[in-house]
């Protein structure tokens, strides 16, 4: 962490800690991070979708719980 409270990746690129994200696990992801790549994986495995198009995977997040 640099001064000020920011973090650095690995690009040096300094970037702002985003307050209430949650608690990450080992390899950096928060609840929030496995639900949405659980939820993906669902929605792949019940269509045989490989890809899903930008329309499903909001369609996923809005039911998810995500709105405007």
């Amino acid at each position: 962490m640099s001064a000020g409270g920011m973090m650095e990746n690995p690009d040096n690129v300094v970037q702002k800690p985003v307050p209430g994200h949650g608690r990450r696990n080992d390899e950096g992801m928060t609840a929030d991070d496995l639900e949405f790549i659980r939820a993906i994986d669902a929605y792949k495995r019940k269509h045989n979708r490989p890809f899903p198009t930008w329309s499903e995977v909001l369609r996923i997040v809005k039911d998810l719980g995500y709105r405007k």
